[in-house]
């Protein structure tokens, strides 16, 4: 729950994922693994079809849970390709595309400033092109 709401939160990623529902699902158990919480927001949006009463007063909203639903299935199945056997370079090769343009849109998201911090900005643009560069375009015309 820690590690998947810190994710969540981060100003560096964009999920889509609102942290109200994982709070919500974390009170009452321990959820592990993102199969496991997408069968968690299934489990409430059937509950909450039963008996709209089941969210009432909890800040939670059908439509919010079914986009969050959402964000986690497009989650797993971008990192799906975690739990497979493959070799060294086949891993930096996939973890270079996340830096890139994976599902936390990191390159775009670097450029962006968190409060008035500049320099946090410059710092993590030099990371993250330093270990993903930029792809190349061809010149037109010579």
């Amino acid at each position: 729950y820690r590690s998947l709401r810190t994710v969540v939160m981060s100003p560096y990623f964009n999920t889509g994922i609102r942290s109200r529902t994982l709070d919500h699902l974390a009170q009452d158990r321990r959820i592990s693994g993102i199969e496991a919480w997408v069968s968690s927001v299934r489990g409430l949006i059937a509950s909450v079809e039963d008996d709209p009463k089941t969210i009432w007063g909890t800040g939670l909203f059908e439509d919010h849970l079914a986009a969050d639903l959402t964000a986690l299935e497009e989650l797993g199945e971008a990192f799906a390709w975690l739990g497979e056997r493959r070799a060294e370079r086949n891993w930096v090769d996939r973890a270079l595309d996340l830096l890139r343009d994976g599902p936390f849109k990191m390159r775009g998201r670097v450029s962006e400033v968190v409060g008035d911090d500049w320099e946090t900005v410059r710092f993590d643009q030099r990371g993250i092109f330093a270990r993903a560069p930029a792809p190349r375009v061809a010149r037109r015309g010579g």
